[in-house]
Order: C-alpha cells, then sequence, then structure tokens
C-alpha cells in the first residue's frame, strides 16, 4: 500500500490545475436528441429538441427539466433562446415554427411556411422578428406578432445551416452547404454582399458584439473573419478543426471556436492561435461564457453531455503564456466602426389589464392546436423567472460560477493511475454519522469504493430492467408504517414527467430540491446547501439506474438489534404483515420491448444484440441479470471483444453463401424457398434489397412465397426491415396488382380446361388473402410518425386503387 501513496498525489496536483472538466450528463428525452441551444444572456440556461417531438428547458447544473413543452407533430430540428431568454422558439421537421413564452408557460405563435425541415432560427436583438433557414434553401423574416412571413430571400441553392441578425438588427448574414456567405439588408430586402472564400459548407456565423466584423466557420476546418465595413476579408485561420460552434467573447476580445474535442481561442489582425484546450465533449452543439467560465453542450443518441472550461486558466485571459501578437482592439475602443445598438428591453412587462387589439385577437395561436407547456420543476422555474418579476432596489447578487470537480473524482475521460485501494475505505463511510445525514439502519447493499463514473457498458447493462427490478436491487429493510429511510435508498435521477409532487425533508429541516444530485452514504463528501441559487454539487451523469457494485461482507457495518416492544394481540383484528420483497427476475413475457427502432445506423437507439444471434449464441433460460457485476466483471466484459457481433456477421454471410449456391446451381424460386427454411428476417431482408431494384426477376411465384414474410417484417420493431417490406409491395402492386386483380374476377373459359389459367387463378387467389392480410395489419400501424408512417399510408392507398 506504501508504493500507491507517492502516485497518487501527483494526480491530485494535476486536478487542481484543470482547465476543463464535464459538469453533468444527463438522458434529455425518450428519443434520439436532434438539437439544443444555450441561454447566451446568462449561460446557465438550456433547451434540447428531439425525436419525441418535445422541447425540454433544463438549468444547467440540474438533473431534471424544469419545463417541458409539446406542440409539434414531427420531431424538433432547432431550438433557440431570445436574447433576453424569455422566449424559445423550436422548428420542426415538417417545416413549422412554435414560439413558447417561457415567463407565461404558453405558446405564444405557430408560423408555417417551409417547404421543409428547419436547420437554424434566430431572434431580433430587440424586436419581435425572426428568421429561419432550412432544408428548401429558403431564409424567412417573420413577424411573431402575427401569423405570417413578412418576406422570404431565396439565393442559397442548398440547406441552409446558419442565420444571424447582427448586433443592431438591420443585416441577416446566412450561410448553407453551397459554401456561401451572404449578408441580406432587412431595409432594401436584398443581399447586400456575397463570400464565397470557404470551399466546403458552412457551420456557422457570427457578428462581432461591436465591430463591424463577421466570423465564419465551415468544414474545409478554417475561420474566416470579414470586414463589414468595406466587405473584404480580413484574416483566415486554417487547420483548426471541423468548425461546430462560435461565440464572441462578450468584450469582442477574442473568438471562441467549438470543434470536435477541443476549443480554440483565435484572433484576428494578425490571425493567431491564442490557446487550444482539449475538452472530450464530442461533436459541440453550443457554446456561451458565464462568469469567467464557458460552458459547452453536446449530445449523443438520448444523452446531452455540459462542459466547463475554466477561462482564468486560458489565453488570453491567463494561464501559461504564449508568445503572440498584442491584439489591438480595446473595449469601448474600436479600430473599425461600430454597430449602432437600440436598448434591448430588459423586462417584457404584463399590464393588469389584457387589453388586445383587434388584430392581435385574431392572429393568435388557432385554439385547435394542441400544445402544452408542463412545469415539472417549480423550484427550478421560480428561481428562473419569477425572480424578474420582483422589484430588487439593490444591484442582485452575481451566481456564483460552476464548481470544480473534487480531487478524489476521477475524470473518466483522462488516463488513471491504477493502485490498490486499502481496505479502510470501507470501514471509514460510517466512522462518523454526523457527516452523514443522520442515523439509520444501513443498507443491505453499498455503493462501490471505486469513484468511477458510470460508463456506456453499465447503462446498457441496467437499461433493461423494469421499475420493478430497480426497487428490487434497492437496499431491502423492515418496513413500518411510522419510520421511513429514504436517505439511504439510492433514488433514480428524474426526467421530465419523474419529479415527485412531494420533496422529502431532512432533519435539519432543509427542503431538498429533486434537481439535485442524491448523495448516498458512501459519497464521502459533506452535504452542501441544496438551497443555494446556482451552486452545483460534484459532476454527475445522470441514468436510469444508479450503479451498484458488490462489496465484500466484511465491509459492511453490523446491524444493530432493534428493540421490539411486545404487542397485545386483538383477537379476530385485522393484522398487517409487511414482508420484504425478493428479487426476482422478468419473466420472457414481462420483458419490455421497443416498438420501433430507427433506421439511422449512428443513432441505434432501442437495438437489441440478441436478436440477430444464431440459437446457439443465444443466452440459456432467462436473458434478465441482476445489476450486481463487480469492476472485475465489467473488465472482463470490455476485454472480451466483439464476440457476440462477430458471431451475428459470421452467420448472415453463411446463410447468404447457402442462398447465393442454390441460386447458380438452380433458379430464384429455389433460392427463395432456401432462404425462407433458414428462418431468418436479417437474410430475407439482404436479398430482398437486391431483388428490388430487378423486378425482371420477379413473378407470380415469387410473390406468393415472399408475401407471408412481408407480412412478419412489417410487424417487425426495425426500420429498416419495415420499409424493405414497403419497397417489395410498391413493386408487387404496380407490376402484378392488376394481373392479380383480373385473373380473380375474369370468368372461366366454357371450352375445355386451361391448365396454366387454373395455375395462375390459384397463385392470385393466395396473394388476394395475403393482401388482406397485409392491409389489416397497415390499418393499425399506418399512424407511426416518419417514413414508415407515410409509406404504409401509401400502400393502403395503392391497394384500395388497385383491388376496390
Amino acid at each position: 500500500m506504501k508504493e500507491t501513496l507517492p502516485l497518487e498525489r501527483p494526480l491530485t496536483m494535476a486536478s487542481i490545475c484543470k482547465r476543463s472538466w464535464k459538469l453533468q450528463e444527463f438522458v434529455a428525452h425518450n428519443a434520439n436528441v436532434n438539437c439544443l441551444a444555450l441561454g447566451h444572456k446568462s449561460g446557465r440556461v438550456m433547451v434540447t429538441g428531439g425525436d419525441d417531438k418535445k422541447v425540454n428547458l433544463w438549468a444547467v447544473g440540474k438533473q431534471s427539466c424544469f419545463m417541458s413543452l409539446s406542440g409539434h407533430t414531427t420531431p424538433v430540428e432547432c431550438v433557440q433562446f431570445n436574447h433576453v431568454e424569455e422566449l424559445v422558439c423550436a422548428g420542426s421537421r415538417a417545416g413549422a415554427l412554435k414560439v413558447w413564452d417561457l415567463e407565461a408557460a404558453k405558446l405564444v405563435r405557430t408560423l408555417t411556411g417551409h417547404r421543409d425541415s428547419i436547420k437554424c432560427v434566430d431572434f431580433h436583438p430587440y424586436g419581435d422578428f425572426l428568421a429561419s433557414g432550412g432544408t428548401d434553401s429558403a431564409i424567412k423574416l417573420w413577424d411573431s406578432r402575427k401569423k405570417g412571413c413578412i418576406c422570404t430571400f431565396p439565393g442559397h441553392t442548398t440547406k441552409v445551416n446558419s442565420v444571424k441578425f447582427s448586433p443592431d438588427g438591420q443585416w441577416i448574414a446566412s450561410g448553407g452547404d453551397d459554401a456561401r456567405i451572404k449578408i441580406w439588408d432587412l431595409r432594401v430586402g436584398r443581399v447586400l454582399k456575397e463570400f464565397t472564400d470557404h470551399t466546403n459548407s458552412i457551420t456557422c456565423v457570427e457578428f462581432h458584439p461591436h465591430e463591424f466584423l463577421l466570423a465564419s466557420g465551415s468544414t474545409d476546418r478554417s475561420v474566416n473573419f470579414f470586414d463589414l465595413e468595406n466587405f473584404n476579408l480580413v484574416s483566415t485561420e486554417r487547420d483548426v478543426g471541423s468548425i461546430r460552434s462560435l461565440w464572441f467573447n462578450p468584450d469582442g476580445e477574442c473568438l471562441f471556436t467549438g470543434v470536435r474535442d477541443y476549443l480554440k481561442v483565435i484572433g484576428w489582425e494578425p490571425s493567431r492561435l491564442y490557446d487550444s484546450v482539449p475538452v472530450n465533449w464530442g461533436r459541440i452543439c453550443d457554446i456561451s461564457t458565464a462568469q469567467y467560465q464557458l460552458v459547452g453542450a453536446s449530445f449523443h443518441l438520448t444523452n446531452v453531455m455540459v462542459y466547463v472550461v475554466d477561462l482564468k486558466k486560458v489565453q488570453p485571459f491567463g494561464g501559461p503564456t504564449v508568445d503572440t501578437p498584442a491584439s489591438p482592439f480595446t473595449h469601448n475602443q474600436s479600430i473599425r466602426k461600430s454597430f449602432s445598438k437600440a436598448e434591448r428591453p430588459t423586462l417584457r412587462t404584463k399590464a393588469t389589464l389584457d387589453v388586445k387589439t383587434i388584430e392581435e385577437s385574431t392572429s393568435g395561436t388557432d385554439p385547435e392546436e394542441e400544445s402544452s407547456a408542463d412545469i415539472t420543476n417549480l423550484k427550478d422555474y421560480n428561481d428562473i423567472f419569477k425572480a424578474r418579476q420582483s422589484l430588487v432596489r439593490t444591484p442582485p447578487l452575481e451566481p456564483e460560477p460552476f464548481q470544480e470537480p473534487d480531487p478524489e473524482v476521477l475524470d473518466p475521460t483522462e488516463p488513471q493511475i491504477l493502485g490498490e485501494i486499502p481496505s479502510e475505505n470501507f470501514e471509514a463511510l460510517s466512522l462518523d454519522n454526523n457527516i452523514n445525514y443522520r442515523q439509520s439502519p444501513p443498507p443491505q447493499l453499498n455503493s462501490s469504493p471505486y469513484s468511477r463514473s458510470k460508463s456506456n457498458l453499465d447503462q446498457v447493462y441496467v437499461s433493461r430492467l423494469s421499475k420493478q427490478d430497480r426497487e428490487n436491487v434497492l437496499p431491502n429493510t423492515n418496513k413500518v408504517k411510522t419510520q421511513s429511510f429514504q436517505k439511504f435508498n439510492l433514488q433514480r435521477q428524474s426526467s421530465c414527467k419523474d419529479v415527485p409532487e412531494k420533496l422529502p425533508k431532512s432533519n435539519n429541516n432543509i427542503k431538498h430540491s429533486v434537481s439535485d444530485a442524491v448523495l448516498s452514504k458512501s459519497s464521502n463528501v459533506s452535504s452542501r446547501n441544496t438551497s443555494r441559487k446556482n451552486s452545483f454539487s460534484r459532476p454527475s451523469r445522470n441514468s436510469s439506474v444508479p450503479n451498484v457494485s458488490r462489496i465484500p461482507t466484511s465491509a459492511r457495518p453490523a446491524e444493530k438489534p432493534v428493540p421490539i416492544k411486545p404487542i397485545p394481540v386483538i383477537p379476530n383484528a385485522p393484522v398487517d404483515i409487511f414482508v420484504t420483497p425478493v428479487s426476482t427476475k422478468l419473466s420472457p413475457e414481462e420483458k419490455p420491448q421497443d416498438e420501433y427502432v430507427p433506421t439511422a445506423v449512428d443513432k441505434p437507439v432501442g437495438l437489441v444484440l440478441d436478436d440477430f444471434l444464431p440459437r446457439n449464441h443465444q443466452p440459456c433460460g432467462f436473458d434478465k441479470q441482476l445489476p450486481d457485476m463487480s469492476e472485475a466483471e465489467v473488465l472482463g466484459v470490455v476485454m472480451r471483444g466483439h464476440e457476440p457481433m462477430m458471431a451475428v456477421l459470421v452467420a448472415r454471410q453463411r446463410n447468404l453463401k447457402i442462398v447465393l449456391a442454390q441460386y447458380k446451381t438452380k433458379d430464384v424460386k429455389a433460392a427463395i424457398e432456401t432462404a425462407i427454411a433458414l428462418n431468418d428476417l436479417a437474410v430475407i431482408v439482404d436479398i430482398l434489397s437486391v431483388f428490388n431494384n430487378k423486378y425482371s426477376m420477379w413473378n407470380l411465384d415469387l410473390c406468393v412465397l415472399l408475401l407471408p414474410k412481408l407480412e412478419e417484417l412489417i410487424q417487425s420493431k426495425y426500420e429498416t426491415y419495415m420499409i424493405t417490406a414497403c419497397n417489395t409491395l410498391k413493386l408487387i402492386l404496380k407490376h402484378f396488382g392488376s394481373v392479380i386483380k383480373t385473373s380473380i374476377q375474369s370468368p372461366a373459359g366454357s371450352f375445355g380446361v386451361d391448365l396454366s389459367r387454373e395455375e395462375r387463378y390459384h397463385k392470385s387467389l393466395k396473394c388476394y388473402d395475403y393482401f388482406g392480410q397485409i392491409r389489416t395489419l397497415l390499418l393499425k400501424k399506418q399512424a407511426l410518425p416518419g417514413t414508415v408512417g407515410s409509406n404504409f399510408r401509401e400502400i393502403h392507398t395503392l391497394m384500395q386503387h388497385t383491388f376496390d
């Protein structure tokens, strides 16, 4: 044990000098996250949108959303706060914009006009206008007070990725996949200037807060700075990386550039790189600043990650000095012309009497629109919005900065120094009960002493447990009506719909918010004041089930005997018997299943690998396991490699070779019969993906063989299977629909027996019966969202026109 102590001391010193750290990671939506945005006024609020058609709002650093907005009928593709963080706008895949008033918690306006999905939106600095751009290559200017578009700016030839208003609100800058940046003058409604210096798609544009200067980022790995007074290129910083987000320092001294796994601080005149900070945020989506800290947010699948960078340790504000040319910029002493800004409203006051003009009354939100704004965390909502309504006669206190993680909490994204963990750590957890919350019977299970964050493997391993399973693996104590030991229960961190109505209170009468991280007895940290605004505990990762690990029996503290008082027995009186529940496993019938798995290979939410494994590789008996994996078992699973995936690929390749051999030696019908006999839907999908492009190989025999399998594919939960089945059904209806209908309806010949006609009649009758079964199935599944639902509706219409 003595040999490990010198190794731990440098690690603690390194953590003190960290320039960036992960603040939190949590599940933001029930489906894939498509977009997010930070509030750039405070840097402490965030909005997300996803495939579940919801818009969720979060306080940065808290674990549960405080408001959930619904109303869109298609997935949300872009979100944005206004400049005072009182309005939120969200654009959908169908081309609709919805604007919500967060303080009033209601939908203000719905704007429609885009022909395709909306990819970017921005609010006017001080007016009731907003601009949007999308995949239809059009830029639209909207008046949020009216239900209509003021004007449309056609000019881009492909998708528009970014639109920004100038600080004075008179210009709009836009950039798209056509590698062009356009400056639009709103006063005359035309292009003022077009820049073509980039060689690839423009990902973001950003105006300087004071000067006539525009910055642009592109997938060509360069950042360009343009002088908007003379409309020329000022400088270019190359080999920055694939730029995802840009944000000027509020004083305008430098430009923060978010690229994959890096924050780069750039200057101009001359072009120079101030600093490059490694941050493991992946594909960063948005960045903002708050109290000399930079906040960056990214998303992956259903998770959102938030990182913090300490700007006091980053050049040009601090940190190690770098030999760079002196910056020519001095605040309030610009070297070029500045924007003339109007005074921005700081509070949109509400009058006592709600008086509306005729125009406003008739242009409001349609009453038939289904929309809701659910406040899921009233405490966070009041902290953010209700404080603005009160009259403050003294300057408000500056919110505290985000706290750096404790030295003993190791960052899983950085190399770890492995060493033996002394056994005294187990006993030290219960040395002083006053440090912990209160005395209670110790749990039977305790958290692992390893201070590691929850890995993706752990999350996948326990995410398939039902609510009953999660309750069974929690510490079990004898339940008594008059006592409650909730402080030692491992609680699942809240999502938008899981917030309890009543908040637990401890003995010191301090009300704990549900948004604060739950600290178990093994956390080895003192309790903090949870009612303090904008203060955050150690960074935590939100997940469905806490990380429960096995510990040695000797490490558990001995339970104290509880004195039992004799209770008088009353004859014929009802007696309540409380039995500690025994953890059970779910039966295969109770196993929750995902009804829909999207096609996108980079977002396989709900994918179950066991569905594709051959029988000799599938687990025997119940495939449900208790989440009691130890550290060694987790490492063993990781080191095992890709055996299940290789088994899937090898089995698929073997089956396809068998089908190919039948096709070469016999004919197409024999190959299809062999593929059906293999009873592998994945092989059927692979074959149909080829046959759908060669309609000349089809005949009624193949239709009779494959229609039952197409019915199975439609009932599958995988979008790829359903789309392939839809394409095949379209092909059959197009080329054989009229033949099937004619063969069934035409009368039999009066002279002799036509064997070919009889054979065609029986095949057509079988196809017609199969189509009847598929038609009934389509009626039930045509309400699915996205491409699948539209395909089902299209096939149902084709069947009506063909057979009715």
